[in-house]
């Protein structure tokens, strides 16, 4: 089964709020006053607080449906068979590179977290693919960590003795591009800068059919 994982940039969970400790009214030890009468003793009418439960009902549904569209709605969208989106990425001393820079090679892009287990699960099949095909002058990786910390990520790698190339995408402008809005998404594109292969999720890239792709698009 297909797994993503997701993350609001800045977004932080809300933590239940406390409730406020018993207040006495009455200064009368062990008696208070009910809490549904005003200053002059009657009753507040039942009409003003049906209106604000409803107001605090209209207002929550219309925060959960800003979210929802927030996360969901892709900025752009990617088709195969067209040309891939000429992204912009850097390497931690400045340098950027565009997809016009690397035209004439076959070009592996994978957005991916450390703090997303399917991600993780994946990453021992991609450097196996690395491995293989990095000696190729044809062939490009590039890994970002998609909303996470760069020095994280390298961290992670070098901890478990991966070598994945990582480039740096800091204002998401190229996750923007590709749709991005979850990860573990791959893209392949071609030697002419067109994208042969969309993957969501987490696949396999040391099986014979992930191998099999990656050489014959070298070979073109």
């Amino acid at each position: 089964m297909m797994q993503q994982c997701y993350r609001d940039q800045g977004s932080t969970k809300a933590r239940p709020q406390n409730p406020a400790p018993g207040i006495s009214f009455s200064g009368i030890p062990g008696k208070t006053t009910k809490r549904d009468t005003n200053d002059f003793g009657r009753k507040k009418p039942l009409k003003a607080r049906s209106v604000i439960l409803i107001a605090v009902f209209v207002v929550a549904i219309a925060l959960i449906i800003v979210s929802v569209k927030r996360e969901e709605a892709p900025v752009t969208k990617v088709i195969v068979g067209l040309n891939a989106p000429e992204y912009l990425f850097r390497d931690p001393s400045g340098k950027t590179y565009t997809l016009s820079d690397l035209r004439g090679s076959v070009v592996f892009i994978n957005f991916w977290a450390t703090w997303c287990p399917p991600c993780i699960e994946e990453i021992p099949s991609i450097q196996e693919l690395y491995s293989q095909f990095k000696d190729r002058k044809e062939f490009r990786m590039v890994t970002i960590p998609y909303r996470d910390n760069y020095e994280k990520a390298i961290a992670y790698l070098k901890q478990n003795n991966y070598s994945l190339p990582v480039l740096l995408d800091p204002d998401g402008k190229s996750a923007s591009a590709y749709g991005v809005t979850g990860v573990p998404e791959t893209y392949i594109v071609d030697k002419q800068g067109i994208l042969r292969e969309k993957v969501i999720g987490p696949a396999d890239w040391s099986s014979p059919q992930a191998i099999s792709l990656v050489s014959s698009l070298l070979d073109k």
